[in-house]
């Protein structure tokens, strides 16, 4: 039986799909993705969707408590940010298997002002990240190679700027230089793109500034481990 309204996610788990709870999980997030962004047939909302997120996570869907962690880490009207509860289902999310996680809840130990345990977390990021790779697929490597870009770019960019120290080893960084650099490339476009929009001018400035090449950003964030 699929899950057509939020409504009827107070009946019995045994209403809905028997006892396959992992079943109900995913029919849980995929609802939730659907009011997360809206769709032909349903309205955006961000409320039900962090509640089927956390009614998911309550079943061990670890994409459903990543969701929910990135809901609360940066807030979506009318949700309000909340640092702690988003790093709980990011160690939720972790404790599952998905070690995306562990570059969120770094950043979240940053925000918060407690940079050691945030390098503990990126130390960690980098290191599942090259394990998982290892015995990936070439499609598999395409989707780490994307993660550890876009996640790579959050360490990067404090450990260049000094938020942080630059703990990961340049073999970890190094493992990684294609993505990184891609996507330091793109990152740098898009935000030249957005300050003719909407004009972010510092971070435009920082980007001018740190990475004349994203290279050069690579090998300044590599020289701070001095």
């Amino acid at each position: 039986v699929g899950i057509a309204e939020v409504e009827v996610l107070t009946a019995p788990h045994d209403e809905l799909l028997g006892n396959n709870e992992e079943g109900l999980a995913d029919e849980l997030f995929e609802l939730g993705m659907s009011y997360l962004y809206g769709t032909d047939s349903v309205l955006a909302n961000a409320r039900k969707a962090l509640k089927l997120f956390e009614q998911a996570s309550a079943l061990g869907h670890a994409e459903a408590a990543f969701a929910a962690g990135s809901i609360y880490r940066w807030g979506r009207e009318p949700i309000p940010q909340d640092l702690e509860k988003s790093l709980e289902f990011h160690k939720k999310a972790v404790a599952g298997g998905n070690w995306t996680s562990l570059a969120c809840i770094a950043n979240i130990f940053e925000a918060a002002g407690q940079t050691v345990a945030a390098e503990k977390y990126w130390i960690l990021f980098f290191d599942e990240a090259s394990k998982a790779n290892t015995s990936a697929d070439a499609d598999k490597k395409n989707e780490i190679a994307g993660i550890v870009g876009l996640y790579g770019y959050w360490y990067c960019n404090s450990a260049s700027d000094g938020a942080i120290n630059a703990v990961v080893s340049h073999q970890r960084l190094a493992e990684f230089d294609d993505a990184l650099t891609r996507f330091l490339n793109q990152r740098l476009v898009s935000e030249v793109n957005l300050k003719l929009k909407t004009g972010y001018e510092k971070s435009l400035k920082f980007l001018r500034r740190k990475i004349a090449s994203a290279d050069g950003f690579l090998n300044e964030t590599n020289e701070r481990r001095v």
